[in-house]
């Protein structure tokens, strides 16, 4: 916080709008990591102000996605919901490909919670479909593995267990090649739990909520996600990606 100090106070005495909207955005993330959620609102629009400003269209992107988790922490989806896609709008807009999968990944995590399983299989679809064309895409296969994942749940909840077995034979066809060897005895720990699970065509939801947290903080994703503090029937943290 004493960097981010600093640079606001050199940004105002030099009159650097970019500046400004930089110390408070980084301010907002420290303040969430913090749970200071007033702060973290507070600073977080305030740099979207000077940000706008200086015309740094994926920190916009970026800090809104920030506000839509701020405000599912707070159980407030509807507002959570508007943010998201005033922050997809800027990534249409300016083409910002990274933060548009990032923020479409999180919709459909969004309506993944709250049971919506068509909606949330759009989105998913959208940022599978997008990362597949550039497959240079910085930490491409955390971002497909957390798909497939997501979309094997979609599958799950209505009964459609070939669609869920394509997607775990596409994590360990295409995915497991780029996991280390203590990724990879996770992974094969937890699509070995699923296959057991759907050999007795029961319920997978567990499954897969446990794979979601392993490949989080595998394949270089654990930095790239928020918790939410919004409750699963299990009693787990939902979790949201954040750039």
């Amino acid at each position: 916080m004493k960097y981010c100090a600093d640079i606001e106070q050199y940004a105002k005495q030099t009159g650097d709008p970019k500046l400004l909207g930089f110390a408070y955005y980084y301010a907002g993330e420290t303040y969430y990591v913090l749970n200071e959620g007033e702060q973290l609102l507070k600073t977080i629009t305030r740099a979207i102000t000077y940000l706008d400003q200086a015309e740094q269209w994926d920190m916009v992107a970026r800090a809104y996605n920030i506000l839509a988790i701020a405000f599912l922490n707070r159980g407030n989806t509807p507002i959570a919901l508007d943010y998201y896609l005033t922050g997809l709008g800027y990534c249409k807009k300016y083409k910002l490909a990274n933060e548009e999968n990032v923020i479409n990944l999180n919709l459909g995590t969004l309506y993944l919670g709250n049971e919506q399983w068509n909606e949330a299989q759009r989105y998913f679809e959208k940022v599978s479909s997008d990362i597949k064309a550039y497959p240079k895409t910085p930490n491409y296969y955390g971002l497909m593995s957390c798909v497939a994942v997501c979309l094997g749940r979609c599958f799950m909840q209505r009964e459609q267990n070939e669609r869920v077995q394509a997607q775990l034979d596409y994590l360990d066809q295409v995915c497991w090649e780029h996991m280390q060897k203590i990724e990879r005895l996770s992974a094969w720990e937890e699509s070995h739990s699923a296959r057991n699970v759907l050999s007795r065509s029961a319920d997978l939801w567990i499954w897969t909520w446990r794979l979601w947290i392993f490949l989080m903080m595998c394949t270089g994703c654990a930095d790239c996600c928020w918790r939410s503090t919004r409750k699963m029937s299990s009693g787990t943290s939902w979790r949201y990606w954040k750039n």
